[in-house]
């Protein structure tokens, strides 16, 4: 069992803050609310478009927090700017429309403190604001388990949640910080980095917060994210001296997110009613993906795609 955590470990709490005016006074009821109470919140305003609403949302607790305000850089500057205003040996990640649950500090620090030696200590979180996956966790919709290497994060055997993650701070400062140019898979760039540095990460099953997921549905917004995973993936082969499982690793992941790209082109393709041209994306990415359902997606577009574009839109 983990040991009590010391009253004098601080966590600096590092909350960006961009268009979550409607949304951070809950985050910071919820901080406020933690059962473990040795701890600072940095807020960083990332030249937010809805400034106004998000400083009156702050004003009650602006006598109980740092605010921090800089032009638009993105969640990476952002995060490093509000670590380079806290002092905590330990930095506590949160998003500006996420949530805690009371016991989440006491259990994180509880866990680094059992085992100085951990770089990360993480746990699951329930996923809140999309009604299509209720009541499930992260951890549930990512197959997320087993043990943490620079092989299973790169392709997303396991995987954490950064607002639910505890990092050391001599960890963020050995590796690099976050990186600003990545605006995007930012977090899980900064998981690798610190995974080959041999850094080591403990996550817990337990439900210690509620992770607020948008609208998912578009492709563009999907392509983003396959793109910025792409982009790490390059940046982790140009930069960091990977051994032959690494590299090999690197390579199962570019394939699949590759793969992921067709398959939004197949539906993008799909939803012009060009289905031939549908069919042959999804196909490829099928070779990778060895889904039965994309299997029949692909068949039905040969035969019959008039009908899966007419029951597409019924269920739409």
């Amino acid at each position: 069992m983990p040991s009590t955590p010391t009253e004098d470990t601080l966590v600096s709490v590092v909350i960006p803050a961009y268009n979550v005016g409607n949304l951070i006074a809950q985050t910071l009821d919820s901080v406020f609310a933690q059962r473990y109470r040795n701890f600072e919140v940095v807020v960083v305003n990332d030249g937010s478009p809805d400034t106004p609403a998000l400083e009156a949302a702050l004003a009650p607790f602006r006598d109980r927090i740092t605010y921090v305000e800089q032009e638009n850089a993105g969640p990476s500057a952002a995060r490093n700017a509000g670590i380079e205003h806290s002092r905590g040996e330990l930095i506590a990640f949160l998003d500006g429309d996420d949530i805690w649950l009371p016991e989440c500090l006491t259990e994180q620090v509880a866990q680094a403190t059992a085992d100085p030696d951990v770089a990360v200590v993480h746990a699951d979180a329930e996923v809140i604001g999309d009604p299509t996956v209720a009541g499930m966790t992260l951890r549930q919709l990512n197959r997320s388990g087993g043990e943490a290497s620079f092989a299973a994060i790169v392709t997303e055997r396991y995987t954490l949640t950064t607002s639910c993650s505890v990092l050391r701070r001599e960890w963020w400062e050995r590796v690099g910080r976050f990186d600003p140019a990545l605006r995007r898979s930012e977090d899980f760039d900064l998981w690798l980095r610190i995974a080959h540095a041999g850094g080591r990460f403990h996550g817990s099953e337990r439900v210690l917060a509620q992770y607020r997921r948008h609208d998912q549905g578009t492709s563009a917004d999907l392509e983003l994210m396959t793109d910025a995973v792409l982009t790490v993936l390059d940046k982790c082969e140009r930069t960091l001296d990977l051994n032959a499982i690494d590299r090999a690793a690197v390579q199962i992941a570019r394939r699949r997110q590759l793969a992921e790209k067709r398959f939004i082109e197949g539906k993008r393709a799909f939803l012009q009613r060009d289905y031939s041209r549908a069919r042959r994306a999804i196909q490829e990415a099928n070779v990778v993906m060895g889904s039965r359902k994309l299997a029949l997606v692909t068949f039905g577009l040969l035969v019959m795609p008039r009908v899966l574009s007419w029951l597409y839109d019924k269920q739409s």
